[in-house]
C-alpha cells in the first residue's frame, strides 16, 4: 500500500480533474471549484499542499480546506 500523500498525478489516474476549496472563516464559508488545468498544477505536486496557494476571494482568509471532486462511480454489487 502506498503511504506517500497523494499527488495530483495519482488523483488524475483515478479520474479527478477538479477540486473544491472552502473558506474556514465561519462568518464567510465561501467555496469555489477549480480544475487542475486551470490552476496549472504539476502532476508531482502533493495534493494537500495545494491549499497553501489559496486565499478566500470573499474575505481574504488563508485558512481553507480542499477536497478532490471524485468522478461518479457505481459500486459493483450483485443482487441475490
Amino acid at each position: 500500500m502506498d503511504k506517500d500523500p497523494p499527488t495530483v498525478e495519482h488523483l488524475r489516474r483515478h479520474g479527478v480533474t477538479h477540486m473544491t476549496v472552502w473558506c474556514h472563516n465561519f462568518d464567510c464559508r465561501h467555496q469555489a471549484t477549480f480544475s487542475f488545468d486551470e490552476l496549472g498544477v504539476a502532476d508531482d505536486d502533493i495534493f494537500i499542499t495545494l491549499k497553501n496557494r489559496f486565499r478566500c476571494q470573499n474575505c481574504g482568509e488563508k485558512d481553507v480546506a480542499i477536497q478532490p471532486i471524485w468522478p461518479d462511480w457505481k459500486p459493483n454489487m450483485k443482487k441475490e
